[in-house]
């Protein structure tokens, strides 16, 4: 029983290459632009391919065989029973019930699924684009702190053996922010992949449904986004935000470091008693 696609939108995108589609495989279900075309029937040589222009896409709906009644089609679908049904049934077990023509029904219902799925495309894409930005955050974390230890690793060389206590407090403070900052990044890489894999299990779910094409399994699709909605509020537009490292000298006199929320000095003062007590 032929199904006339109704949703076709008036840009669709190639299913393999997301070119513009021209093209419609009735097998499998799949819109394709012109050079996917002998792709498509390579990869899946061992299958039969029904290749017709998109504005011709008519996909076939698979009827299943009724359980109850020997060589009958389940043609309809009663509402209150939700199950399909065929014209035996309904004047049998079913009747009375509210019973609907299965495939405008199943229409609606691949309406539905395809509806869903382009809300966790975008989904999908918007934790993409997420995940993207976090890595970067993390390259940055990663690059700019290590200049920040090197330029104290300097600086402790300038500074005498005395000083070393109050180093180990910049490197401490340096350690902690870092450790804080690539913790919350981390979370939210792991957050974020762990979403990218949900929605593709959902994509592939979704997808296997419309490309069995067997009216039993579309009809009794249950929409499965509303998981997408339960979500922790994370705070994804964090970013390292590393302090500056500001250091001053003056030749023999005094070095000052300031980062962040600490700040050392090493003051040097040569009184005249000492001056005349040591003669250069």
């Amino acid at each position: 029983m032929a199904m006339s696609a109704s949703l076709e939108k008036d840009l669709i995108n190639c299913d393999l290459c997301k070119k513009t589609a021209v093209r419609f495989c009735n097998n499998c279900y799949v819109s394709l632009c012109v050079e996917c075309v002998s792709k498509h029937v390579d990869n899946l040589e061992s299958l039969p391919h029904n290749i017709a222009p998109l504005k011709n896409k008519e996909a076939q709906l698979v009827i299943s065989d009724c359980e109850t009644h020997a060589g009958r089609k389940c043609e309809a679908y009663c509402q209150q029973c939700q199950a399909p049904v065929c014209t035996k049934c309904i004047i049998g077990a079913h009747k009375g019930h509210d019973a609907v023509d299965i495939v405008p029904f199943a229409e609606l219902k691949i309406h539905e699924i395809e509806k869903n799925m382009e809300v966790t495309k975008a989904k999908l894409q918007f934790y993409k684009t997420l995940s993207s930005d976090i890595m970067r955050k993390v390259s940055k974390a990663t690059t700019e702190y290590p200049k920040v230890e090197q330029e104290l690793a300097r600086l402790r060389k300038i500074w005498h053996q005395e000083v070393n206590a109050i180093f180990n407090e910049f490197h401490s403070l340096v350690k902690s922010k870092k450790d804080y900052d690539l913790k919350i990044l981390s979370e939210n890489q792991v957050y974020v992949q762990n979403m990218i894999g949900e929605l593709l299990q959902l994509l592939q779910f979704n997808t296997e449904i419309l490309q069995s094409k067997k009216a039993s399994k579309i009809t009794n699709y249950k929409n499965k986004n509303e998981i997408l909605y339960n979500e922790t509020k994370r705070h994804f537009d964090f970013d390292a935000t590393v302090p500056s490292l500001i250091t001053s000298t003056q030749q023999g006199k005094e070095l000052c470091v300031d980062f962040g929320e600490l700040e050392a000095t090493l003051t040097r003062t040569l009184y005249m008693s000492a001056a005349s007590e040591f003669p250069t």
